[in-house]
């Protein structure tokens, strides 16, 4: 029978050691590679190329002291496209963590903090490039701020303050804005398609030329609103009862006259909703609209 072939116990502990350390620092080089995916990236792809020359360098022939010159020579220049692409990463970061910061002061119930970040982030990309999709801003103070066109598509403003702010030719589409109080807010040419507006407070609001087709009117108050040549297509309303859209007769209508008792706001397209046994309550607390198709014009 063959013998089998012992370490000694002085090399097989030394085998464990190296081996434990391997490990240890294999686990080390993972939670560095799911801290910094962008730099496990970098890093990667420069290897692979090193290798790749190092290879192609093999296969054509050179000699093997040539391909080694080859190959500190691509591992250095690796490491220096490394370390400058180090640099823009680490901005890149720094830039990521600021836009995080302003958009949760933005969100931020003091009045100051809030319009202070709004004011930083309309001077970014950010502002319009839609990087503020679904933002979370409920709550926000963000009284006599200038937001015009600002891209806040499907943004949580539920209980925002927004009273006296502009926000001319913002879009606003399929966000949640119950209960927001927009007293006096300019929201023209402004884009709220599909946008849950149940319970908001807009008195003498400027919606001239707004989009409000598919929006979620229920409760709302428009009194002494300006609703000139606003678009209404969808739009649901009551007309009667507790959680009524309220509109006065001073609230100017898509056609430029007044709002009277006679008139109705299905004459440009509205939804008239006579049952109100339909989860109303969960729309004003926040929920999705009963109907996203309108969104399509995002």
């Amino acid at each position: 029978m063959r013998s089998v072939m012992r370490l000694p116990k002085t090399l097989k502990g030394k085998v464990d050691q190296a081996c434990q350390w391997a490990k240890s620092r294999w686990e080390l080089v993972q939670a560095w590679v799911k801290r910094n995916p962008k730099r496990a990236s970098v890093m990667g792809a420069l290897t692979l190329l090193a290798l790749a020359a190092f290879c192609i360098a093999l296969i054509l022939g050179v000699a093997c002291e040539d391909v080694l010159l080859n190959l500190s020579m691509e591992i250095g220049g690796a490491l220096l496209i490394y370390l400058l692409l180090e640099r823009w990463l680490d901005k890149e970061e720094k830039e990521e963590e600021e836009f995080r910061s302003l958009v949760l002061m933005m969100g931020s119930p003091v009045r100051d903090e809030a319009v202070a970040a709004a004011h930083k982030l309309r001077h970014t990309d950010a502002w319009t490039n839609g990087s503020l999709h679904e933002a979370d801003l409920a709550g926000a103070r963000l009284s006599r701020a200038y937001l015009g066109e600002v891209v806040l598509i499907r943004a949580n403003l539920a209980l925002a303050t927004l009273q006296g702010s502009t926000l001319g030719q913002a879009n606003l589409a399929g966000s949640d804005i119950n209960r927001a109080d927009l007293r006096h807010t300019y929201l023209v040419n402004a884009n709220m398609c599909g946008s849950n507006l149940a319970g908001a407070h807009l008195d003498e609001a400027q919606l001239r030329h707004s989009d409000l087709q598919g929006a979620i009117l229920v409760g709302a108050s428009l009194r002494k609103a300006n609703l000139e040549s606003a678009k209404l297509g969808r739009a649901l309303i009551i007309e009667t009862g507790e959680n009524r859209t309220i509109l006065d007769s001073d609230t100017v209508l898509p056609d430029g006259t007044r709002w009277s008792e006679r008139r109705s706001l299905k004459e440009f397209g509205a939804m008239i909703d006579t049952n109100e046994d339909w989860l109303l309550w969960d729309l004003l607390r926040g929920r999705d609209s009963p109907d996203d198709s309108v969104l399509g014009k995002q």
